[in-house]
């Protein structure tokens, strides 16, 4: 028996891969600007707390690339209620309707008033690639996901959501970030680390990656008709199936076996073991798959989404609300417990994709909220941008680059 791998090792085969250089990456640090405009607006509030005769103040602000929060101190016998019910004033007194009041902030006894920037900045995904928190983890997985109102970087692993669900209405950010997101795939792992499927109906939002001469890391071309999306996520099932049935075979399974921790099978027969790279699964506005189609893609995704984790497969569904458990199940939106919420239409929007209120306050252009899957509060933060120019460096380096075999997922492109 052939003991398998993990997907950080690189066989001989893989030596003459070389990946993407940081230089074709943009490097534009953000001019930091004089707070003035931030000490206006604090003095503003608290001119409008003393007006009305409520006993708060301002007592510090962070200004992030978009939105700066302002931390509010109230004194005794102040209930937050009474800062709500302030609220319209406080929309006259900034000038815009965009902020969102968040009580308490985590660790801090303050009332967090977040008002957007009048010079909102640029994050650039090089400049986030060159830093200290990209540049500390070697995990293939690990993708940037912005800056918060600290200047600290937000990073997750794929292994450790290990499913996201993305939403968003048009135009506010979420193909940046799943561009931003392949990016950086392509620019820290080899195929024989994490292959993707990338399933986009409308044909639109991810045709940088469409062509004859795929990238080495996907496993088929871009996939925009329904039926062969389908197709694909029926494979992904069965590649899940086979996965398992290896982990069975591994060598922790044997070691339990003969220490007399566990019974073996009695159809255990030895066999090779494949090494498996980590496949990723993007999906791109499911709807179209998903809606009243009969094509079983709505039980593949529940199933990759229930049995995908312990095998090393990871789905991003990116979605256009508003949707209901008609597009996507209870099953699979439970399965996935990392969500990332792009601005929405209505309170009611943010509670069906962030389970939170709060979506609706995000002004755009990459402002989004966060739930990571071990905090029970959304998380704000600038997504990373890259432009078409550099998206098309990288898959022009990357689409020179050797494709290592893959027999599974080779035979099955045969079949589309």
């Amino acid at each position: 028996m052939t003991l398998s791998r993990t997907a950080y090792d690189e066989p001989q085969s893989q030596r003459a891969y070389r990946l993407p250089s940081i230089d074709l990456l943009a490097q534009e640090k953000p001019q930091r600007h004089a707070p003035k405009p931030e000490e206006d607006i604090a003095a503003k509030l608290d001119t409008m707390f003393r007006q009305l005769e409520v006993d708060a103040h301002v007592s510090a602000f962070h200004r992030g690339p978009a939105v700066t929060r302002y931390e509010v101190t109230i004194g005794p016998g102040v209930t937050i209620n009474d800062i709500w019910d302030h609220r319209s004033t406080i929309f006259y007194t900034v000038a815009t309707t965009k902020l969102r009041l968040f009580s308490p902030i985590p660790g801090k006894s303050a009332l967090s008033i977040e008002i957007p920037n009048a010079d909102p900045e640029l994050v650039r995904l090089g400049d986030v690639l060159r830093s200290g928190e990209m540049a500390s983890d070697v995990s293939p997985t690990l993708i940037p996901l912005g800056v918060d109102f600290e200047e600290r970087i937000v990073t997750t692993d794929l292994m450790a959501l290990p499913h996201l669900l993305i939403g968003g209405m048009k135009d506010t950010g979420k193909s940046s970030f799943i561009n931003a997101m392949l990016a950086t795939i392509l620019m820290r792992a080899t195929p024989n680390q994490v292959r993707i499927l990338l399933i986009d109906t409308t044909r639109i939002e991810l045709s940088a990656y469409a062509g004859i001469h795929r990238l080495p890391h996907l496993l088929t071309p871009l996939i925009t008709d329904p039926q062969k999306a389908a197709q694909a996520l029926e494979w992904v099932t069965k590649e899940i199936d086979a996965r398992y049935e290896d982990r069975c075979q591994s060598k922790r399974f044997r070691t339990r076996i003969l220490d007399g921790q566990v019974q073996a099978p009695s159809d255990t027969t030895p066999r090779k073991v494949s090494i498996h790279p980590t496949l990723i699964v993007i999906v791109n506005d499911p709807a179209g798959l998903l809606l009243g189609t009969g094509n079983g893609a709505d039980d593949a995704v529940r199933r990759i989404a229930q049995l995908g984790a312990v095998s090393d497969v990871h789905l991003v569904l990116s979605t256009i609300p508003p949707y209901s458990s008609n597009v996507i199940s209870a099953v699979a939106k439970a399965n996935c417990p990392a969500r990332l919420s792009f601005a929405m239409h209505s309170g009611f929007d943010s509670r069906t994709n962030l389970d939170y209120c709060g979506a609706e306050s995000p002004i755009g252009k990459g402002d989004a909220l966060f739930t990571p899957t071990r905090l029970t509060f959304p998380v704000r933060i600038q997504t990373p941008w890259i432009d078409e120019t550099e998206i098309r460096k990288v898959i022009t380096h990357v689409r020179k680059q050797p494709r290592p075999p893959y027999p599974t997922a080779d035979a099955f492109l045969k079949t589309l």
